[in-house]
Parts: structure tokens; sequence; C-alpha cells
């Protein structure tokens, strides 16, 4: 397998767990409930540079 295609499959593979994680924030958010919220904005300043603003929602 070549780099680029072992980036690629890293890519979709952090897309997927954004995904879930995402869902499991607003379940947990529902029931009121709060958990690593500074660590989650950390992240998502680190991360909106490399992917474009508008494009992720941590």
């Amino acid at each position: 397998m070549s780099d680029l295609r072992i980036i690629e499959e890293l890519c979709g593979i952090c897309a997927d767990m954004v995904r879930i994680i995402s869902a499991q924030a607003v379940a947990l958010e529902q029931l009121g409930a709060v958990c690593m919220e500074e660590e989650r904005a950390a992240i998502t300043q680190r991360l909106a540079p490399l992917v474009g603003n508008g494009e992720i929602q941590l």
C-alpha cells in the first residue's frame, strides 16, 4: 500500500471517528452531561486550519 493510500485511509478513519464522537456528544448533551468540552474545543482549533472552515463540528 502506498504512503498516499495509507494517509487517505487514516483520514477516512478519523472522519468516521469524528462522526461517532459527535453523535455521542449530542447524546450526552441531551442527558445534560458535558464531557471534555475544553479538550474538544482545543482539538477543533488545531483541526480547523487543516480541513477548512465549516467542514468540522466537534
